[in-house]
């Protein structure tokens, strides 16, 4: 077997590993990505909903009309 041959043998695992390591990693990384746009989602949700809660309990109590509630 020649040189080159073995060589090339060599390459072609070494490449294959580090294609499947760096598809591996590109994965994990697009799953905290999402993983953590849901979680800040989930924080503005949340505090939009605090706001209009306060806003409609002003509202009721009579501190805030329903033009200046909706505004």
């Amino acid at each position: 077997m020649k040189l080159r041959n073995r060589i090339i043998l060599l390459c072609i695992p070494t490449l294959l590993g580090i294609i499947i390591l760096s598809l591996v990693s590109l994965n994990s990384l697009r799953n905290t990505l999402l993983e953590q746009r849901k979680a800040e989602l989930t924080v503005l949700v949340t505090l939009a909903k605090a706001a209009m809660e306060k806003t409609y309990a002003l509202e009721q109590s009579g501190q805030l009309t329903h033009e200046q509630a909706l505004a």
